[in-house]
């Protein structure tokens, strides 16, 4: 590892210091995000051997399928002792996220090989338990997050949006997706969710996750304008506000406002465009998955 950063080529900070991770820091996250990345990997792997059963029965478990199953049930042991062996910093909202990354992975692994010698009654039992504890969680991390957010400033909501979205958000996304397959392959599909307790339990978890991409857009929407919860950018009122706070102790008050005025200008509107290209690039991923998720409400 070489940490060859030049800290120096922003010195120019004045107005706000940017934290920046420390060389452990930089390695936990790096393993941490390959760890997540083998388990996602394994997990869609499995997934692409799994057999439909046959007249009820469960399907014979393949020499494939063992491998596969073993080198996934290997990766959550290992992602679990090192979130929980190392010294890392994880919060609450990111450890609830990667329990239920977790938890859709052995449910995955529970489809396709399940115990020696079970029925698909007592398959499908295990999975739904798996999926409503899942939904739990789901509701934990909602509030996790709807108390970050209520709690801290909207610049800190959309950092979180944004680290959020790639190391747990789409990884979860990617796993529902994943079950929702197996599930139809296993007679559980969308549309018996009044008949099969595994369909709905998928379906009200399904849906659970689409509430919490609903949160993460109104982050974003607010870290777009700002904080103001009608979207629109005041740009003249946060000009003044940032004037008021000013204290000049120049003799000259009048001779320097007009500098000021445009120098805070000039700040704001390009604070404003970076906020703007940074939601542009990222509410199209959570639209995208929002949408996608519309198709297990039976109310659309």
């Amino acid at each position: 590892f070489s940490d060859n950063r030049d800290m120096t080529m922003n010195y120019f900070e004045i107005l706000y210091q940017n934290r920046r991770l420390t060389e452990k820091e930089m390695m936990s996250e790096s393993l941490m995000r390959g760890h997540i990345h083998g388990m996602l990997v394994r997990a869609v792997m499995l997934s692409g051997v799994a057999k439909a059963p046959k007249k009820g029965k469960v399907p014979k478990c393949s020499e494939e399928m063992t491998y596969r199953y073993l080198s996934l049930v290997d990766a959550l042991e290992r992602l679990n002792q090192f979130s929980k062996g190392h010294d890392i910093e994880i919060n609450d909202l990111e450890m609830e996220l990667l329990e239920l990354l977790c938890a859709l992975c052995q449910a995955i692994a529970t489809i396709v090989v399940g115990k020696d010698d079970d029925s698909m009654a007592e398959r499908e039992k295990t999975v739904v338990s798996i999926i409503e504890s899942g939904t739990k969680i789901l509701g934990s991390v909602r509030d996790s997050f709807k108390s970050f957010a209520y709690n801290t400033i909207d610049d800190q909501s959309g950092t979180m949006v944004c680290q959020l979205l790639p190391d747990r958000v789409v990884p979860t996304y990617i796993l529902i997706e994943t079950t929702t397959t197996l599930f139809a392959l296993f007679g559980w599909g969308k549309r018996k969710r009044k008949t099969k307790p595994a369909a709905a339990a998928l379906a009200e978890l399904a849906l659970s996750f689409r509430d919490l991409l609903s949160d993460l857009m109104h982050a974003t929407s607010l870290f777009r304008a700002f904080g103001d919860e009608n979207n629109s950018t005041d740009v003249e009122l946060l000009i003044k506000n940032a004037l008021d706070s000013i204290i000049d102790r120049q003799a000259d008050v009048a001779a320097t406002h007009c500098e000021d005025h445009a120098s805070v200008r000039r700040a704001i509107n390009e604070v404003s465009v970076s906020r703007s290209m940074t939601t542009d690039r990222v509410d199209p991923f959570l639209v995208e998955m929002w949408e996608n998720l519309g198709s297990f409400d039976e109310t659309e």
